[in-house]
C-alpha cells in the first residue's frame, strides 16, 4: 500500500507531542484521532528529500495504485458545510464574502480575482456559489484554460421537491436542478458540491482538477475548500441535530401504529401461503403444519415457510417506511440536520434514520429467521409455534420510543452475528 508512507512539510510546535494531521490525509492511513500511532522519518540526504518532494508528497498521492480512484478527500463536517453553502437561497454581503475567500487563500501572493455581486438591489449579494467560484479561479494556475465540469451531486433531485414537479416537454426533471452539477469557465453555475465532488470520489471536481491540472492545484483546492467550510459553518451557520430531527408527524405515526396493528395477522396469511390452504383452515390445523414441518428431516417446508413469513413482514416493513419516509418527518430536508448528514454522505445511511423513526425491521441470522428451538418457541417468552410477527425477529419497535426485552435480545444476536 504505497500511499501508507507520505512526505508532509512539518511544522513543528514548541511543547506539543502528538501528530497534526489534515483530515483529507487520513484516509491514506487509515488513521482516526482515538489514540492512533504513527512513525517520522526525517530524510538522511539530499536525494532523501528529492525524492519527497517530488515522489512522497501528498500532493501526488492522491490517486491510489490499486485501482486509479482518488484517496484524499474531506470528510463530515465539511460534507455538511459545503452542502448548506452551496444551496439556493445561501447569500452573503460584501463584507461576508471577502471574509470567507480570505479564509481559503490566506497563503495566496499576489492579486485575488472577485466576482461582481449575484444580487444588486436593495444590497449587494453574493451566494456560496461564487465564494466556491472565486476559490476555483484563484487556485487555477494562471495562464491556463478554466475549469469545465459537468457531473452528478450524491444528493438527488428527488430530495428537493416536497411537491411533484411539472414536466415541460421535451425537458428532462434534472435539467437545472441542484443534484446536476456545472461549472463554465471556472463558475459554479449550478448544483451542490457534497460528497460525489470534493470526497474520494472518482469524477469529482477535485478529480478534475487533479487530473487536468496536476497535484498540486487539486492539493491548494482541498486545502481552501476545507477552511472555507470551516469558516463558514462557525461563523455562520453552526451544526447540531436535535429531537426535532427524528420526530414523525402525529398522522404519520397514526399510520405507522395502524400498519403495525394490520401486521399481526401477517403470520397466518404466510402459513396459509406456504401450504396453499384455504381461508377457512382453523389456527389449530395451520401450527400441526408448522409443526410437522419444523420436526421433519427435509426442511423445504419449514423453508417455504420461512421466505413466506419474510415476504408478508418486508411488504408491511416497506408501508411503514414510505409512510414515515420523508415526508411523513417533522421537518424535510434541507432543514432537517440528521437528513443533510445523511443525503449530503457525511455521516450515517438510510437504514440508521429508519431505525430511528420508523422501526428496526425484520432481524436475520445468515439471511434467515432466528431458528426455533426444539418446544417450537423462539425465545422462552413466547408460545410454542406463534404466529405473529414479532416470535419471529420482527422488531416493530423503533429507538426513538425505545425497544422491548424480546426485541433487544434479537438484535443484540444479529450484532453478534455482525462482529464475527
Amino acid at each position: 500500500h504505497r500511499p501508507s508512507i507520505q512526505a508532509h512539510r512539518a511544522r513543528i510546535l514548541p511543547g506539543e507531542k502528538v501528530l497534526r494531521l489534515h483530515y483529507a490525509n487520513c484516509k491514506a492511513y487509515n488513521a482516526d484521532f482515538d489514540g492512533d500511532e504513527m512513525n517520522a522519518h526525517f530524510p538522511q540526504n539530499e536525494l532523501g528529500r528529492a525524492e519527497a518532494y517530488i515522489l512522497a508528497c501528498t500532493d501526488e498521492q492522491y490517486l491510489v495504485p490499486k485501482d486509479g480512484k482518488p484517496l484524499a478527500g474531506l470528510i463530515q463536517d465539511h460534507m455538511v458545510s459545503g452542502t448548506s453553502m452551496t444551496t439556493r437561497g445561501c447569500f452573503f454581503t460584501r463584507e461576508q464574502y471577502v471574509e470567507l475567500v480570505y479564509q481559503g487563500l490566506l497563503d495566496k501572493k499576489g492579486k485575488v480575482n472577485l466576482l461582481s455581486p449575484a444580487i444588486i438591489k436593495p444590497s449587494c449579494l453574493w451566494t456560496g456559489k461564487q465564494v466556491v467560484s472565486t476559490l476555483l479561479l484563484n487556485v487555477i494556475p494562471e495562464y491556463h484554460i478554466p475549469l469545465n465540469l459537468s457531473g452528478k451531486a450524491k444528493i438527488t433531485g428527488k430530495a428537493w421537491t416536497t411537491a411533484s414537479a411539472c414536466r415541460i416537454y421535451g425537458s428532462d426533471l434534472d435539467s437545472m436542478c441542484e443534484s446536476q452539477v456545472l461549472i463554465r469557465n471556472g463558475e459554479l453555475l449550478c448544483g451542490v458540491l457534497d460528497k460525489a465532488q470534493y470526497g474520494s470520489s472518482a469524477y469529482g471536481l477535485v478529480h478534475c482538477c487533479h487530473e487536468v491540472y496536476g497535484g498540486e492545484t487539486s492539493g491548494k483546492l482541498l486545502t481552501a475548500l476545507a477552511r472555507i467550510f470551516t469558516a463558514y459553518l462557525q461563523f455562520y451557520r453552526g451544526f447540531t441535530m436535535g429531537v426535532e430531527d427524528i420526530l414523525v408527524k402525529y398522522k404519520a405515526d397514526q399510520k405507522r401504529c395502524n400498519i403495525i396493528k394490520e401486521s399481526t395477522n401477517c403470520g397466518i396469511k404466510a402459513i396459509r401461503a406456504a401450504f396453499n390452504l384455504s381461508q377457512t383452515s382453523s389456527c389449530e390445523e395451520l401450527r400441526s403444519k408448522w409443526q410437522d414441518a419444523h420436526l421433519q428431516k427435509d426442511q423445504r417446508d419449514f423453508n417455504m415457510i420461512d421466505l413466506k413469513f419474510k415476504e408478508e413482514v418486508n411488504c408491511c416493513n416497506n408501508k411503514i417506511n414510505k409512510v414515515c419516509m420523508p415526508l411523513g418527518l417533522h421537518r424535510s430536508f434541507p432543514d432537517n440536520n440528521l437528513q443533510l448528514m445523511v443525503q449530503s454522505g457525511a455521516k450515517g445511511s438510510t437504514v440508521n434514520t429508519m431505525q430511528i423513526s420508523c422501526l428496526l425491521g425484520q432481524i436475520e441470522l445468515e439471511g434467515r429467521r432466528p431458528p426455533l428451538m426444539a418446544s417450537g418457541k423462539s425465545l422462552p417468552c413466547f408460545q410454542p409455534y406463534e404466529f405473529s410477527p414479532k416470535s419471529g425477529g420482527f422488531v416493530a419497535s423503533r429507538f426513538l420510543t425505545g425497544i422491548k426485552p424480546s426485541e433487544f435480545f434479537f438484535h443484540c444476536m444479529a450484532g453478534r452475528e455482525g462482529l464475527v
